[in-house]
């Protein structure tokens, strides 16, 4: 064994290999850094796109929600409300009433969606630096705080310098009461000092309008009703096995339970399988590299004719013959998949650090990139194990198409 990967070492680098057949060698061994290269750089992308869909989401969409199946508002007894919030499994539970509004700043106007909130719903949910002017300040006053979206802000025309000369007429629909009989009778309407903008993403921005809970439930005629609830969990806490947990045990039958992924099943599921596509057509590729060094291995046992002749002659046996050109082939391979390993992680890391591709007008600067040591060592490994086994069948096949069919690769027929 120590032998037959000396030899393959001494053919590989020695300094009298400056012929074709090494440089056929060098080259596809840069085929084959480059493609794992590339592998380790999409994996890549695609984890910091996961990243960036979880933070994104995650000020919107909390670990778990509990909510009415008919999507209607429902009143929780402080018994209920009690017990959950004293589950250990548990760090904070957020009251929430939603509905659809017409606001007006201005002559402009708009429909949005109220999110009536708790006064510590920005520390929880991280929505405090997401702000773009202002602060998250949601307390229940005498007057009516409001924290628009950005795109909702620019609907309405609203200015993002913190000087809100005029403040946010909001008007609800009152229940019961049909647009078409009653006009303007059909709605309550609140005037609101606007506290600050918050930007998430386009499509969240331009949707909410986060108030005070007490004063949403006022307006909507709800006292003590809420449209969800949002639990957070603990950091160690499994979000599935959570849920699974409580819609068995608590959970009655006219309220859900829906955990992040869920809400986001078709998103997550969409970028799962691109990433996979993606490297599937890297590993096709990775495959017909392969064939590169094939082709080197093929033109080497030409060259050595002579050489396999000796060593043959020295008593070496056609097993041994073979496992010098499979070490060859392997060594081709695994070199390079580890520089490939390596510039693929130098370009990670260069991206993270200097940003040198550019997102304008998105939510982040630059493209992100997330390395997974667990999708470096899955990369190396496929390289190594594909290369080694690609060099190992053909290996075989070529020697035994050289010795006329025979599984024994002898002197004479290397002297032939």
């Amino acid at each position: 064994m120590r032998l037959a990967f000396f030899i393959a070492w001494r053919y590989l680098f020695s300094r009298k290999s400056k012929n074709v057949i090494h440089l056929i060698s060098i080259i596809s061994m840069v085929v084959v850094a480059f493609v794992t290269a590339a592998m380790v750089i999409v994996m890549s992308a695609f984890n910091g796109i996961e990243s960036l869909v979880d933070d994104l989401f995650a000020h919107f969409d909390a670990p778990v929600v509990i909510e009415h199946m008919s999507k209607r508002p429902f009143d929780i007894s402080d018994e209920q409300f009690q017990r959950m919030i004293g589950d250990n499994s548990i760090s904070k539970v957020e009251r929430v009433l939603e509905d659809d509004v017409w606001i007006s700043y201005g002559e402009a106007n708009g429909v949005v969606v109220m999110k009536g909130v708790e006064g510590d719903y920005g520390s929880v949910t991280g929505m405090k630096d997401l702000m773009r002017s202002g602060k998250f300040d949601v307390s229940d006053t005498v007057m009516v705080s409001s924290v628009p979206g950005l795109g909702v802000c620019g609907q309405l025309k609203i200015p993002l310098d913190e000087q809100w000369r005029k403040d946010l007429l909001i008007r609800v629909p009152i229940k019961g009461r049909k647009l078409s009989r009653f006009r303007e009778q059909a709605f309550s309407e609140v005037t609101s000092e606007i506290r600050g903008v918050f930007s998430a993403n386009a499509e969240l921005d331009v949707k909410y309008l986060f108030v005070p809970l007490h004063n949403a439930q006022q307006m909507m005629g709800m006292k003590d009703m809420v449209s969800s609830l949002e639990v957070f969990l603990e950091p160690d806490v499994d979000i599935d096995e959570f849920a699974k947990d409580w819609n068995q045990h608590w959970i009655n039958d006219s309220l859900q339970m829906t955990t992040r992924n869920q809400k986001n099943a078709l998103i997550y599921k969409t970028t799962q399988s691109e990433k996979w596509a993606t490297f599937a057509i890297l590993f096709f590729i990775l495959f017909i590299a392969s064939f590169n060094i094939v082709s080197s291995l093929s033109m080497l046992i030409l060259e050595k004719t002579n050489d396999l002749r000796i060593i043959s002659s020295m008593g070496a046996s056609s097993v041994l013959i073979e496992r010098v050109f499979i070490f060859q082939g392997v060594l081709i391979n695994a070199l390079g998949g580890f520089i490939g390993l390596l510039l693929g992680l130098l370009i990670c890391w260069g991206q993270r650090t200097f940003g040198w591709i550019k997102m304008e007008g998105a939510v982040v600067d630059h493209y992100p990139v997330e390395v997974d040591a667990l999708s470096v060592a899955q990369i190396g490994l496929t390289v190594l194990v594909t290369g080694t086994l690609f060099c190992v069948f053909m290996v075989k096949w070529l020697m035994r198409r050289r010795s006329g069919g025979q599984p024994k690769y002898q002197a004479e027929d290397v002297a032939a």
